[in-house]
């Protein structure tokens, strides 16, 4: 092979990469980490799939959720925490923690990822978050609060 063949069909492949590259891009797939303790309620399941896929998140295609349910007679501290971890192993972007033994859980396992709390009770107290208006740290959600989920935005201030 001579210099002038050589140089033509590095060029070439050089030129050519950036394509063969950009057309094997896959699309970025998201991974979200549920945490619920009790029984499945699908209800549930559905409304999360729901808004995902208004968001135009679809379960399978762009993002992958991961479930952990442990029934209520079987929580077991300990291995609910292992089970946390597993999802920070697993590069989890956001852990969606059902109630307070869950976002202990998860709480314990990462102060990096996002926890989502969604029926916390008494989150403030629980020490999950600063307040309600200003949560801090990586936890943030709703709660089930009796008074504190009712009142108007405007009465949860900062301490």
């Amino acid at each position: 092979m001579d210099r002038r063949t050589f140089l033509g069909a590095l060029s070439g492949g050089l030129l050519a990469a950036p394509l063969t590259t950009e057309a094997q891009s896959l699309p970025t797939v998201r991974r979200i980490g549920v945490v619920s303790i009790g029984p499945a309620v699908p209800e549930y399941a559905e409304a999360r799939k729901g808004g995902l896929r208004r968001l135009g998140w679809v379960e399978g295609q762009n993002i992958i959720v991961e479930q952990l349910l442990l029934p209520v007679g079987e929580i077991d501290n300990a291995r609910l925490q292992e089970l946390a971890r597993d999802f920070v192993r697993l590069k989890i972007e956001v852990i969606l923690a059902s109630n307070n033994v869950a976002i202990a859980a998860a709480k314990a396992a990462t102060t990096t990822i996002p926890i989502v709390m969604v029926f916390a009770d008494d989150p403030v107290r629980q020490g999950y978050v600063a307040s309600l208006a200003r949560p801090g740290g990586n936890i943030t959600g709703g709660t089930s609060s009796p008074g504190s989920a009712l009142r108007p935005r405007s009465m949860c201030r900062a301490p």
